[in-house]
């Protein structure tokens, strides 16, 4: 069994965000649930590193480099 200590959450990002039928939250919304995410994750003893607002690769290197370190 693998034991996580650390997530990668993606933060809202204000000019790629939209809203269909599956993702009806507002912007602002958005933004608050992903800090009560974050606080949920650290009040359960989860480190948290937030990737990037960049591109896709980017983001995937990121994640990659902390997880091989």
């Amino acid at each position: 069994m693998h034991s996580y200590s650390v997530v990668f959450p993606l933060p809202p990002w204000k000019d790629i965000y939209e809203t269909d039928s599956e993702r009806d939250q507002t912007f602002a919304e958005s933004v608050e649930v992903f800090e009560g995410m974050k606080g949920w994750y650290s009040q359960w003893g989860y480190k948290t590193l937030e990737v990037p607002r960049c591109n896709i690769d980017a983001r995937i290197a990121f994640i990659l480099r902390h997880i091989n370190d």
